[in-house]
């Protein structure tokens, strides 16, 4: 039950703080800068492509004759697989894009939400806390770059560490594994905080 209610209240603060965007989803898009529309194109590619022919995802359609040219900037292949399901029920690439970015802002609502929740056990300040995290105005300044707006991974990642580190078992361990390579795939650039290691 707490989890449809916080899944719900992230999905419509998500709706009315990036309005119109949920509602004309196939229809607006950050296309003022050149960031807008790479980000609009490369999460179409990857959403295509890693349904029909995943093992050449990164031979993107851009500098042509070129190979592995997607991995010439952000690979944003963690948005292109939340961009999936609405790519391929619309074949629109801004309804693609949309539906990765509004997904990217209510799993990060979701994941700082049981980050806190864990380590404070206090729902009022999970629930301040995700929404700090998620809607911050850094967040919301770069709506033209997808990749940055993936930031569901740290909390999930940081939760996962947390649970392993107050009771360590393999199976915790394991756990681990997925948050992280999500979080990677996600967000290249800012992936090396999670390559931290004890001493």
């Amino acid at each position: 039950m707490e989890f449809c209610l916080v899944l719900a209240a992230a999905a419509v603060l998500t709706a009315a703080l990036t309005y119109p965007t949920a509602f004309r989803l196939g229809q607006v898009g950050r296309v003022d800068n050149g960031d807008g529309k790479l980000s609009i194109w490369n999460v179409a590619w990857v959403a295509r492509t890693l349904v029909v022919d995943p093992l050449h995802v990164f031979d993107a359609n851009i500098f042509y004759p070129n190979r592995g040219t997607l991995a010439y900037s952000e690979n944003n292949l963690g948005a292109g697989l939340l961009a999936i399901p609405a790519y391929w029920a619309t074949r629109n690439p801004y309804a693609a894009h949309n539906a990765a970015m509004l997904l990217g802002f209510i799993l990060s609502a979701i994941g700082a939400y049981y980050l806190v929740r864990y380590l404070t056990g206090d729902r009022r300040a999970a629930a301040i806390s995700a929404i700090g995290f998620a809607f911050c105005p850094f967040v919301f300044a770069h709506t033209a770059h997808i990749q940055l707006l993936m930031t569901a991974g740290l909390p999930f990642t940081m939760l996962a560490f947390h649970r392993l580190t107050d009771r360590p078992t393999a199976a915790r361990a394991l756990r681990r594994i997925p948050s992280r390579r999500l979080r990677a795939t996600s967000l290249r650039h800012n992936s090396s905080i999670h390559r931290t290691r004890p001493p």
